[in-house]
């Protein structure tokens, strides 16, 4: 009998982790999406930044032509 029991928790001890490694590799799949999406923000945001540290720069240098 307690052979039986053990057996029964056993199984269901295994098929509880193929569920929680099932899990695992889903979330693990979607922060690997998530991360390539952050990356390419990323570089557009620092690629609109350069473009804006530059034309802030062209815009003062304009002035001081003016004013001077």
């Amino acid at each position: 009998m307690e052979l039986l029991n053990l057996k029964k928790r056993l199984a269901l001890a295994r098929r509880g982790h193929k569920l929680l490694k099932e899990k695992q590799d889903e979330l693990m799949r979607v922060i690997q999406e998530l991360l390539k999406k952050v990356r390419t923000l990323r570089r557009e945001v620092e690629r609109e930044i350069t473009k804006a540290i530059q034309r802030f720069l062209f815009a003062r240098a304009s002035m001081e032509n003016c004013a001077g």
